[in-house]
């Protein structure tokens, strides 16, 4: 099974930071007890500007057959 990427970007004057391609962990099954598919966990991964001028991204973990919920808490820092 393939999983989702994620990528964040910067706007930095004239130049665009893009970070590295980052999985997304967020598997569940279509019916009980089905094989597992990879679900974009709502879509959305909120992004913080940093006070050192690096950025903050939160995503969602629902792996529930292997017992892992909950959110990763990635820092991305750009040159």
């Amino acid at each position: 099974m393939k999983n989702l990427q994620w990528y964040a970007a910067r706007i930095d004057g004239e130049r665009v930071l893009v970070s590295a391609p980052q999985s997304l962990e967020s598997r569940r099954p279509r019916e009980p007890n089905g094989p597992l598919f990879n679900d974009p966990a709502g879509e959305y991964l909120p992004i913080a500007f940093l006070r050192a001028g690096t950025l903050g991204v939160v995503t969602p973990i629902q792996n529930v057959p292997e017992g892992r919920t909950g959110f990763t808490w990635w820092r991305l820092e750009g040159r």
